[in-house]
């Protein structure tokens, strides 16, 4: 009984999710997802599972299958110690209550009345209808929703909670009702050892705001990837206007020839002020000068020879060239984008915007009274063009 209870507590802290949330939204909780585990290990003490001995053929897609007769736990390894880990676990006695007291045979209106407060009529997009959405990031997100068939009926219920245990490392744990002809067939608990990064909770998380958008529940505007992340570096600076061998303030055309060769194309455009713009390009750069070529006035880089500030390069992962720059944590919005820093509006100041493969971030600084630009732009999920101007 001695080994069986350390394996308890150990287990226990393993599984435990941070802090409980409490609030009137039907969310499940971290804090009574893990009582019900231990609940359901103590159950388990002194009962010798009905595979014992449990070996390799028990090994499933969650982990060994130790069976009992209320339940099956999951667990990492065929034998039960002080380091064995509970990844989940599958109610199968009639009658063996789960959460909020549902069990196999409870009525799916038990279900819904559990969790579905904030939506009770159970509006949907056709397929889903979101029963809660909770962003309290960057410490966690809790999501929920019901999966409907072809007749509207509900199949199946998903509650999850994803809440920070390290640097861009989330719990993906929950728990999965199975519903049908009205009446549940399936109680599971499940992920509680996996673990995802920020940029896939933020994915599920919009998801499930997608869905409450397109049932007319809400009108959220989806949260942004890299919105709370905390990247303590500097903002861009004026400094970050000199990058190999090129000077953003000073280049001429003539310097740009020199640093790069003669360029594969030339063209002259007047802009809406009259000014004559003109155009150079090499393989993956463009260079745009005014005043006859004496003021360099954008950059952009697609690949080829350069690269950008900070060692910045095309085809770098996105979250990559964002820990370049500053970003200070705190979670603003400014029409749909995120506030990296600053206002957003008065330089200096960056701005993210769009999700994890696409979108753009902008950093601005001001340089004798001008504001100049640097934009990122991104696209499946790597820095796609780099982006400097002053106008």
């Amino acid at each position: 009984m001695r080994r069986w209870t350390g394996l308890l507590l150990t287990v226990a802290l393993l599984c435990a999710l941070c802090v409980a949330r409490a609030d009137d939204t039907g969310a499940l909780s971290e804090t009574e997802l893990n009582e019900w585990l231990v609940r359901a290990m103590s159950d388990s003490l002194g009962q010798t599972p009905l595979n014992a001995p449990v070996d390799e053929a028990s090994l499933t897609e969650d982990g060994y299958a130790f069976l009992y007769s209320f339940a099956t736990l999951y667990y990492d390894k065929p034998e039960l110690d002080t380091q064995s880990r509970l990844q989940g676990i599958s109610v199968t006695g009639e009658g063996y209550a789960g959460p909020r007291g549902v069990a196999l045979g409870s009525d799916v209106q038990d279900v819904l009345d559990a969790y579905g407060g904030q939506n009770p009529r159970l509006l949907s997009d056709g397929g889903l209808a979101a029963l809660y959405a909770i962003n309290d990031l960057p410490r966690a997100a809790y999501w929920g929703w019901a999966q409907l068939d072809a007749q509207g009926a509900v199949a199946a219920v998903r509650l999850a909670m994803h809440v920070r245990s390290d640097e861009d490392c989330y719990t993906d744990a929950g728990l999965l009702y199975e519903l049908e002809d009205g009446k549940v067939t399936g109680i599971r608990a499940y992920g509680l050892c996996a673990v995802v990064t920020l940029e896939e909770v933020v994915g599920n998380l919009n998801a499930v705001l997608g869905v409450e958008a397109a049932s007319g529940l809400a009108q959220t505007e989806p949260v942004v990837v890299g919105y709370y992340s905390e990247h303590d570096a500097n903002g861009f600076l004026d400094t970050d206007l000199v990058f190999d061998g090129l000077n953003f303030l000073t280049a001429t055309d003539a310097d740009a020839r020199a640093l790069l060769g003669e360029p594969t194309a030339q063209n002259t455009v007047t802009d809406d002020t009259g000014e004559a713009l003109m155009t150079l390009e090499w393989t993956g750069v463009s260079m745009t000068f005014a005043e006859n070529g004496a003021r360099l006035e954008t950059v952009t880089l697609t690949g080829g020879a350069l690269e950008g500030p900070r060692g910045l390069a095309v085809g770098m992962p996105r979250a990559e060239a964002l820990k370049l720059f500053m970003a200070d944590g705190e979670g603003r919005v400014l029409s749909g984008s995120a506030v990296l820093y600053g206002d957003g509006v008065n330089a200096p100041y960056g701005l993210l915007e769009g999700g994890a493969d696409a979108g753009a971030a902008r950093y601005v600084c001001r340089v004798d009274g001008v504001d100049v630009t640097l934009r990122l732009a991104f696209a499946q999920g790597v820095l796609s063009e780099i982006m400097i101007y002053s106008w």
